[in-house]
């Protein structure tokens, strides 16, 4: 009889567990002074989730209907304000929980699809001390429930394949349907599902595959399409204000290499060395993602359908993420844009280089020499995110996260002037998300360049009485500058502090 405390059990119920709390405890422990990161779109978060509760439905800061995003983030940040926890509370307690599920739930993944248990504790590693992951569940941003949300999806999906019951079909058609409600990208990844029913779900008939996958296509666009059409009838646009694209596909492209690259290797450098490293990896990566695809195409495991189906999303995925980017602006292509893809890009690398190393072994006839090379080489490669852990999660912790969660924003004086004192009529400012989120007044964004100002003095959009709040640190380039509003208008400094002043509009 096999002994109950075996390293298969360790692997099975013990690392799942253990990796998972510490993935909570990290996320707790980066966020334990300032709390968790805030960014420019935290303001609208928060601020739909905080309008709901009010009973005023979903708004933004600035009193703007709520159309930029999906709803089922503010949603599950309202929740937590239901049980009397204030939404930025509650959204560090939801992100240590969410990175803590997508650790545990990415060990369950990797034992399913690798063969090897150390490859597997090696893989574990790279999930919980990853800086996107990590950095992104420390962020009140979306992406961390999103990329949870994304590999619970393609684990249903891969059971669904695998399995082919009524109960698999269900639990892939609710996550389907969450997914893009959560990101609007979201239904890239049903779509990549959807591919995967059509053709690999064999054992049905040709007319119950096309019911499958009509059935997930219609779970993930009838809830998102509703919404798509109340930003229409409240904004007349779909998915809010959108500008054309300012960068190119193939800087796109080079933008998603270099985000893969961090995630395995440290910095390669500048020149033309950097290129030629980068060119070797990507064609690395290349071949081990295609020998993963090759070596499992015959096989019909859990294991074999999540790794296939985990690179038919990635590339999916980036196919749409990609395209949208070189067409409509939004924010660069970077590892938040791209960190859903995280666990299934070091599932199907683990995988080939696993297939690889038994090719390897069956030509040399060396099993054990060549998967101990293997081991030692994942091993090394480890220390790469152990090491950015280990330099940054301290350094987070104590002047917090970016954004305005960081020691400069937290500490500043023009901000702890507006907590104590009270603001008549309405408020500019060169960056009202911070106005909002850190000193708890509503504030509009400041002057565009595009603005007429002499028309909105007209109208009395300005008026007398108007502050503006305008913080030095902060330079957008489509705002008239500090300068420049004091010649064109009235104005007097109210208060001055040393990272930004409170000015008053006074009467021509």
């Amino acid at each position: 009889m096999r002994p109950r405390f075996s390293p298969e059990f360790g692997v099975k119920y013990i690392l799942p567990v253990v990796s998972g709390l510490a993935g909570v405890a990290l996320v707790l422990f980066i966020t334990s002074k300032y709390g968790i990161g805030l960014a420019p779109d935290s303001a609208n978060y928060v601020s739909a989730a905080r309008s709901l509760l009010a009973g005023r439905g979903l708004l933004c800061f600035d009193r703007t209907p709520f159309t930029s995003w999906p709803p089922l983030y503010p949603l599950l940040l309202a929740v937590f304000g239901l049980g009397g926890m204030d939404v930025i509370a509650g959204a560090r307690i939801l992100h240590a929980l969410a990175f803590g599920a997508i650790v545990f739930l990415s060990v369950r993944l990797l034992r399913t699809a690798l063969k090897s248990s150390a490859l597997v504790i090696i893989a574990a590693l790279f999930v919980l001390f990853s800086n996107t992951l990590q950095s992104l569940s420390a962020m009140l941003l979306s992406e961390a429930v999103f990329s949870l949300l994304t590999l619970l999806f393609l684990a249903a999906a891969a059971k669904l394949l695998a399995v082919r019951t009524l109960r698999s079909l269900v639990v892939c058609s609710v996550l389907a349907a969450l997914l893009p409600l959560q990101r609007y990208i979201g239904l890239a990844l049903v779509l990549s599902g959807v591919v995967a029913i059509l053709v690999w779900l064999r054992g049905w008939d040709l007319r119950r595959r096309f019911a499958s996958a009509g059935v997930v296509l219609g779970s993930a666009v009838l809830p998102v399409a509703g919404w798509i059409a109340r930003n229409y009838l409240l904004t007349s646009t779909l998915t809010g204000q959108r500008v054309p694209a300012r960068r190119a596909l193939f800087l796109n492209a080079a933008a998603v290499l270099q985000v893969v690259r961090h995630w395995f290797l440290p910095s390669l450098g500048t020149g033309w060395m950097s290129w030629v490293l980068l060119g070797l990896f990507t064609a690395a990566l290349g071949f081990l993602m295609a020998y993963a695809w090759r070596s499992t195409r015959g096989e019909s495991s859990t294991g074999a359908i999540l790794t296939r189906f985990s690179l038919v999303s990635t590339v999916v995925y980036l196919a749409v993420l990609i395209s949208a980017a070189s067409l409509v602006a939004f924010d660069e292509v970077s590892a938040r844009l791209f960190s859903p893809l995280y666990v299934p890009v070091v599932l199907v690398v683990f995988v080939g280089l696993e297939r690889t190393g038994m090719l390897v072994a069956s030509k040399l006839g060396r099993k054990r020499p060549v998967k101990a090379v293997l081991v030692l080489l994942c091993a090394v490669a480890v220390l790469h995110p152990f090491n950015w852990t280990l330099r940054f999660s301290r350094r987070f912790r104590v002047y917090g996260m970016g954004g305005y969660t960081h020691q400069e924003w937290q500490e500043s004086p023009l901000l702890r002037w507006l907590r104590q004192n009270r603001l008549a009529g309405q408020t500019l400012s060169n960056d009202p998300a911070a106005v909002y989120l850190l000193a708890g007044k509503t504030a509009r964004m400041s002057l565009r360049l595009t603005d007429d100002v002499a028309a909105m003095c007209s109208t009395r959009e300005l008026k007398p009485g108007d502050h503006l709040v305008w913080f030095y640190r902060v330079e957008r380039h489509y705002l008239y500058e500090l300068s420049d509003l004091r010649e064109m208008l009235p104005m007097e400094v109210l208060h001055s502090a040393e990272d930004g002043a409170v000015l008053v509009f006074r009467a021509d």
